[in-house]
């Protein structure tokens, strides 16, 4: 982990970055980065979660793995083969933690322990049959049919629970290996608050500024530099007492974002507890800002500073909160973006999710409470759709996703005139039809028709 002063010596550095550059650059910038990350995932093959093995069929429980109860490792050794000692993946790289095999099961289910730290999930088969599922508590399953240990699931900080790994065809023989971040093994990391930390890149993004306050600061401001054309801000804060807001605002854009409650943690008192808080910010979608399409807005001033409320943005007197610390970093995205007529949106051309990378693979318009068909792409391996909605005409819409008929994401209320509401679905191998649903809400909704453009479907594969 690095110091401020260690800081300020860095951006300069990066400062020559893909965001910067011309389109063909930045392209040839991310697949640079995306051949890299495959080149270290392969000279390690690696991978994911684990814990707690039950083999269904003989009802044998094993340890909890990852927990705090001092549970010992299973070792590396699993189903014959040696797991890595570390998983380099698109977004981090991961040590070893501990693995389990059961070579009579074709079923694991696995019962994972807390951890503060993001894991991974990687797996084995005792034959030459690679294809298994993985479920937990997540609302997709994870389909693969790549070689042992060299794909994973990813399991969020905070999680315990069941993971269950099965063998799609039913042959016997599983082994699956528990991995947790290293941050300390990333470059040029700037330490924040309560164990949280800004990264110098994301597998999409790069830090484009930063400013860490010293104690009893209220307001923060601080310079971005090559941004491209958006901006995406995040914090970090402490010893801020409960119920003031802690605000983000891009200079000059007309937009500044609210946190409530951005500096609580499990304790819910004056803000040093941060037992639900994510740690890994360079991963976290902050309060987002476009800036221009032609870069004429790349350089600026982002600000953070602690009000009464979201209401009143009076920055507060530094002397009433002497404890007070805040910090801040912009990122901007390395990678290319594609105009999407109708509903007023730059989709990311390459897209991280769920410890994967995506691919842009077709958009489709006008695709309001409509059924799409995506059988061809989903053959194989799982993909990733993104909802769009826009509602416009002052009429609200409860916009949702199923796949083969079942609701998956939950729902989201788009306003009016609100902008453009999103969300993003893992879908799984072997599903056939994607339907987008947008249905009008309150006052003026009784036999109101919507516009099959309020909503666009974009349709992601997976980059191997």
């Amino acid at each position: 982990m690095n110091t401020l002063d260690d800081l300020r010596h860095t951006l300069d550095q990066h400062s020559h970055d893909a965001s910067g550059l011309d389109p063909a650059a930045r392209r040839d910038a991310l697949g640079a980065r995306i051949t890299s990350a495959k080149r270290r995932r392969d000279a390690v093959r690696g991978g994911l979660v684990a814990a707690t093995v039950v083999a269904v069929a003989g009802a044998v429980t094993l340890p909890m793995l990852g927990s705090d109860d001092g549970a010992g490792p299973a070792g590396r050794t699993l189903l014959g083969q040696q797991a890595p000692a570390t998983v380099s993946t698109y977004d981090n790289t991961y040590r070893f933690l501990e693995g389990t095999e059961d070579p009579s099961a074709s079923t694991l289910d696995i019962e994972v322990g807390h951890s503060d730290e993001t894991r991974i999930l990687t797996w084995a088969t005792a034959g030459d049959d690679q294809d298994v599922r993985v479920d937990g508590p997540w609302e997709q399953r994870w389909d693969s049919s790549r070689a042992d240990f060299d794909d994973w699931v990813t399991i969020p900080e905070g999680f315990e629970g069941t993971v269950t790994v099965t063998s799609a065809t039913g042959s016997e023989g599983l082994g699956a290996a528990l991995y947790a971040a290293d941050p300390t093994l990333l470059p040029d990391v700037v330490e924040a608050f309560h164990g949280q930390y800004f990264r110098a890149e994301g597998p999409t993004t790069r830090r484009v500024g930063l400013a860490v306050g010293e104690r009893g600061e209220t307001e923060l401001s601080f310079p971005y530099r090559d941004a491209g054309k958006g901006l995406s801000v995040v914090v970090s804060c402490k010893g801020v007492p409960a119920g003031l807001s802690v605000n983000t605002e891009v200079v000059g854009s007309g937009s500044s974002h609210g946190y409530s409650k951005e500096c609580q943690g499990d304790d819910g008192g004056a803000g040093d507890g941060a037992g639900s808080l994510t740690k890994d910010l360079g991963l976290t979608r902050g309060h987002s800002v476009h800036l221009s399409d032609d870069g004429s807005q790349a350089d600026g001033t982002a600000r953070v500073w602690i009000s009464r409320s979201v209401k009143d943005l009076t920055p507060l007197d530094p002397a009433d909160y002497p404890e007070a610390r805040l910090a801040a970093a912009a990122y901007t995205s390395v990678g290319e973006t594609q105009d999407i007529a109708g509903v007023d949106w730059q989709a990311e051309t390459i897209r991280w999710e769920q410890g994967h990378l995506w691919r842009l693979d077709r958009v489709v318009p006008d695709a309001a409470n409509q059924s799409h068909d995506i059988a061809d792409e989903a053959a194989d391996a799982p993909i990733l759709v993104q909802e769009l909605t826009r509602s416009r005409g002052g009429l609200s819409l409860m916009a949702s996703v199923r796949v083969d008929g079942e609701e998956t994401g939950g729902s989201a209320l788009v306003q009016p005139d609100n902008g453009t509401s999103w969300q993003t679905t893992v879908v799984a191998k072997g599903s056939k039809v994607v339907e987008l649903r947008a249905e009008p809400q309150g006052r003026g909704s009784k036999g109101a028709e919507v516009d099959p453009s309020a909503q666009t479907l974009l349709i992601y594969r997976l980059v191997p």
